[in-house]
């Protein structure tokens, strides 16, 4: 049977923010720590934690746009990497970019994400067919060297 060395954490985003909590796998069911509150906000959405567990990904959004946000997983430096803001020189005045799905890349040291078009005045949105890379030490200097 395998043996579990380290206990799983659980990230959630509710109306008041992010949060975390640490699993206790060896108990049957699993229980779950006291959750800590990481960020405060309505706004918080799409959590992620990085595939060596030592951050957490986030996005935040407004109808007009949205970032990418990095933080510890103990809650210290909490950065916005990326915003949609970054990209509006490529789209008309009526029309928005938004980032859309996100996925840490294997390494941990950087995030994949796409983008979508949004109408700013009446409905209807399109995904793009657009892959952009940004390294954790590339704050706001996302690029597309990967657009497909």
């Amino acid at each position: 049977e395998p043996r579990v060395t380290a206990n799983p954490l659980l990230v959630y985003v509710d109306d008041a923010g992010l949060w975390l909590v640490t699993l206790d796998v060896s108990q049957n069911p699993p229980a779950g720590s006291t959750p800590v509150q990481l960020i405060a906000g309505p706004d918080v959405e799409m959590p992620l934690i990085a595939p060596d567990g030592r951050k957490i990904a986030y996005r935040t959004s407004t109808p007009e746009t949205n970032a990418v946000h990095v933080i510890n997983i103990d809650g210290s430096d909490d950065r916005i990497l990326f915003s949609s803001s970054d990209l509006q020189a490529i789209v008309e005045t009526d029309t928005a970019v938004l980032l859309d799905q996100v996925q840490w890349l294997h390494d941990s040291q950087g995030l994949a994400f796409n983008t979508q078009m949004v109408n700013l005045f009446g409905p209807g949105q399109a995904s793009r067919e657009d892959l952009w890379t940004i390294g954790l030490d590339e704050i706001g200097r996302a690029s597309c060297r990967e657009r497909v």
